[in-house]
């Protein structure tokens, strides 16, 4: 559950209705591709309801960007989603160290420009050839997955924060080229608006995660209270993990703080897509609590 509804699980789709409402996207993001000799893909159709299934929040959000953004925006979601799913589908760690090092090579090979048969590859390509966006990004947030894959556990608050900027608050920095912001102060209020969006992420699905052997939550924090740290599911108990949560949120809440405050570097479209996102995040940070 990385960028909330990149992950292995559709964000959102817990609490809210499916959309009813259909997402334009532009003439030019949908004949991009067929400027790519060997692509085979769908037209954009298939990145509208990759975002649709996956994230029923985002997909609203989207609603607010221009077309050719909105197009962009799920191109970039097909592709995360994508290789999140080839990592998470995978209970074998050897499998998915295998299956990382393949995504590797795939993203590399769409960043230099080479045809794909794959539409989220040939989709990544189309967004870093027409916004720039750098191929290290790309490359960071497999970084991230792989943490996923080796460190399933995280002793410090820190280490936890190095997680969420790699699967969250880094796909916010791609978001700044989408929308196209120079202005350099935007970016850690970009990365900022990733990681809160994460961290909400994390304080909501903990059951979940450890029936998939994973815990993110500080366990120095479970320390400092005294409390002892569930190893499987059916050690959760409310009373030793959601004193946890509550400093998660409190921890939350100031990246929203700050994540607001990058509201004003961007255009009036791109802002209220970024502030609809914000309030939907925060809203489940509210009922968790």
């Amino acid at each position: 559950h990385r960028w909330p509804g990149f992950g292995g699980h559709p964000q959102m789709n817990h609490s809210h209705s499916s959309t009813h409402s259909s997402i334009h996207s532009s003439i030019h993001s949908s004949t991009h591709e067929l400027r790519h000799p060997g692509f085979v893909g769908p037209d954009a159709d298939y990145y509208r309801e990759s975002m649709q299934k996956g994230s029923v929040s985002f997909t609203l959000a989207a609603r607010l960007f221009d077309a050719s953004q909105q197009a962009a925006v799920q191109k970039l979601y097909a592709w995360c989603r994508y290789c999140d799913d080839q990592i998470d589908e995978v209970p074998d760690q050897a499998e998915a160290g295998r299956r990382l090092e393949l995504l590797r090579k795939q993203t590399a090979a769409a960043l230099r420009g080479e045809a794909t048969e794959h539409p989220e590859f040939a989709g990544l390509q189309s967004i870093a050839q027409s916004y720039g966006v750098p191929a290290e990004y790309a490359f960071e947030l497999l970084a991230g997955f792989e943490m996923d894959v080796f460190h399933q556990r995280y002793a410090q608050i820190a280490d936890l924060e190095l997680y969420c900027h790699r699967v969250a608050g880094v796909v916010g920095l791609m978001m700044t080229h989408i929308m196209g912001i120079s202005d350099t102060r935007a970016l850690a209020y970009a990365d900022a608006s990733g990681r809160a969006l994460q961290l909400t992420n994390i304080a909501r699905d903990v059951l979940e995660d450890l029936g998939r052997g994973r815990l993110y939550l500080p366990l120095s924090w479970f320390e400092e209270l005294g409390l002892a740290a569930p190893q499987h599911p059916q050690d959760f108990s409310s009373e030793a993990v959601y004193p946890v949560v509550e400093r998660l949120l409190d921890h939350a809440r100031a990246k929203y703080a700050q994540a607001r405050l990058g509201l004003d570097y961007l255009p009036l479209r791109p802002a209220l897509a970024v502030s609809a996102a914000l309030e939907v995040y925060g809203g489940i940070g509210t009922a968790i609590r």
